[in-house]
């Protein structure tokens, strides 16, 4: 198989994507991706020196790594090279669930409130350095 391989470059995430820049060996004319170990895209590049190819992976979950693989092959599907290196890249995590408000007491002169970290991933929120209360919106 021809060498260089494909090179996968990290273009940009969100919470459910990843957006990856794909090039190939000369005589590449599409790349396969591989997203953990399963082959989801096979993309054109935009000439047949197997430049410039942009893939957007998208239905990924929130805060979670991925490793991305590619390949080329030339007109005719045959490899132009070998899987590339591993590239991860991380969605971004979701925001964090609002705290539970709830009614502790009341006087004449005062309401007293108590709230309930939410938890993420099985434990407490512990980066909440504070919270703000309005009153009346």
């Amino acid at each position: 198989l021809n060498s260089p391989m494909v090179t996968v470059k990290l273009s940009s995430t969100t919470k459910f994507s990843v957006t990856l820049s794909l090039s190939g060996a000369p005589g590449t004319t599409s790349i396969e991706l591989e997203t953990n170990g399963v082959v989801t895209n096979t993309e054109s590049t935009s000439d047949a020196a197997g430049n410039n190819a942009t893939v957007t992976v998208q239905g990924l979950q929130p805060g979670t790594a991925y490793n991305f693989r590619a390949r080329g092959e030339d007109a005719v599907n045959v490899l132009t090279s070998d899987w590339s290196g591993a590239t991860t890249a991380s969605t971004l995590p979701s925001e964090p669930a609002a705290p539970i408000l709830s009614l502790a007491g009341t006087g004449e002169s005062f309401v007293s409130l108590s709230w309930t970290v939410p938890a993420i991933h099985g434990s407490p929120l512990d980066a909440t350095q504070a919270y703000e209360l309005f009153r009346d919106g």
